[in-house]
């Protein structure tokens, strides 16, 4: 009888101490559980920036169907964008548009900011550079003397507002309307441009964004 008791005894032991390690692992599963919910929503607000158009950091295809393209959408996004100083995903995520609680992580190819056309400002003769779908929405006065030419890539590149980085890249098509104004001095080999022709006027360069590139 005492045999059997301590037998008995043994086994309820061990199927209570199974019992709990299952219920320890089974924390443990929906904790990983969680943390991979979490992830896939968080990545789920980073977006992907290539030259010219924004995307959501996991699409599978990447063109102008599925990118963004509602200019409301865009004005309010990107009036919002700036440095990512949140403490999280800093290394691969530089940037962030914040929309209340939410917080909107950003990567990009170059610059979060791409020019990509000239508008008629409203002073005579004015002009302005509209950014990253915006239209009218998004603009910055247009500064032909601050305009800088990368020489090993051939980017070109203009003021953007400060609160993401103050630099922006020229998209490629207005880059190449606007490379027949540049102006290079004798020896130019792997130079930058010296001044820019705008509008009748030779204007020099102040290469004050070549630092920042």
């Amino acid at each position: 009888m005492d045999r059997d008791k301590t037998v008995r005894e043994d086994y309820w032991t061990d199927e209570v101490q199974w019992e709990v390690a299952m219920r320890i692992q089974y924390q443990r599963w929906e904790k990983v559980r969680k943390m991979e919910t979490v992830r896939k929503e968080a990545m789920a607000k980073m977006g992907t920036m290539t030259w010219e158009t924004f995307f959501l950091d996991d699409a599978k295809v990447k063109n102008f169907i599925t990118c963004y393209k509602d200019p409301r959408f865009l004005t309010f996004f990107f009036r919002r964008l700036r440095r990512n100083e949140t403490g999280r995903y800093q290394e691969n995520f530089p940037y962030v548009s914040p929309c209340g609680r939410e917080r909107n992580f950003i990567r990009c190819d170059d610059r979060p900011i791409v020019f990509s056309h000239l508008l008629s400002g409203g002073a005579p003769g004015a002009q302005l550079l509209s950014y990253c779908g915006g239209g009218d929405r998004l603009t910055v006065p247009f500064e032909p003397e601050k305009l800088a030419v990368q020489p090993d890539s051939g980017r070109l590149y203009h003021p953007a507002p400060g609160r993401c980085g103050g630099v922006g890249l020229v998209r490629s098509s207005l880059a190449f309307e606007l490379s027949s104004g540049f102006e290079y001095g004798a020896n130019s080999m792997g130079a930058p441009p010296t001044h820019f022709h705008w509008n009748g006027t030779r204007v020099p360069l102040t290469h004050q964004l070549l630092p920042l590139l």
